[in-house]
């Protein structure tokens, strides 16, 4: 099955942002999931975040536990999914950057929710 890592800002200012941040990307994960059929991969929920907005280690130990996880993809295979804004996310980048040096393919949200791009990868997969 296709497994695929949603990359997006956590942290934010605020509990609040913070809060956003995580339904943000617990909802993209199920639309990605409802329409792609491929399995979600959500570090935003992650044992080292949580959200409430606490931390239980540093931003280097959230940091390298998203790593971990991002080395462990199938290059060819496996999707890391951008969501809007990833760009003002330096630990987003940090991970876009990584999944493009190991071959993992990239997507952004809008890709992977297009019907049209489902159509052409169907004989792909």
């Amino acid at each position: 099955m296709i497994q695929f890592y949603l990359a997006g800002p956590y942290t934010g200012a605020t509990e609040a942002e913070v809060y956003r941040n995580v339904v943000t990307a617990l909802r993209a994960a199920a639309r990605v999931s409802e329409v792609r059929g491929w399995w979600p991969i959500i570090p935003h929920t992650s044992g080292i975040h949580c959200a409430s907005g606490q931390h239980d280690g540093t931003w280097k130990d959230a940091m390298d536990r998203c790593m971990a996880t991002i080395t462990r993809l199938k290059p060819h295979r496996d999707k890391l999914v951008l969501l809007p804004n990833w760009e003002r996310s330096q630990g987003t980048r940090i991970e876009e950057n990584s999944a493009r040096i190991l071959g993992i393919c990239i997507w952004t949200l809008k890709d992977a929710l297009d019907l049209a791009i489902i159509d052409d990868e169907v004989g792909k997969e």
